[in-house]
């Protein structure tokens, strides 16, 4: 599964699910990043009113269809819904 939008945030990871078989998912981190998914996107009131409350205490991960989403869990990576982050992608203008 890859992000189709690289000028997005994004990063590669792994799940106790998935083992070794890495995976993209954008990164939602701040307001900045939240604006420019919304931007690429479209925004969604209710998803926009959602995430805001999310935004600043936990990190938004999504899926690459953009509707799907979940946050980063950086306590206990052995979970079998855990997300363990591998490395950042590199950001294309």
């Amino acid at each position: 599964m890859s992000v189709p939008y690289k000028n997005l945030k994004w990063g590669v990871f792994t799940s106790p699910q998935s083992g070794t078989k890495e995976f993209e998912m954008y990164i939602i981190e701040n307001k900045s990043d939240l604006n420019k998914f919304f931007k690429v996107y479209g925004t969604s009131p209710l998803l926009k009113s959602v995430w805001e409350k999310y935004v600043g205490k936990d990190i938004i991960l999504v899926y690459s269809n953009g509707c799907s989403w979940c946050t980063e869990n950086i306590i206990d990576s052995t979970h079998p819904s855990s997300f363990n982050r591998v490395r950042l992608g590199q950001l294309t203008k």
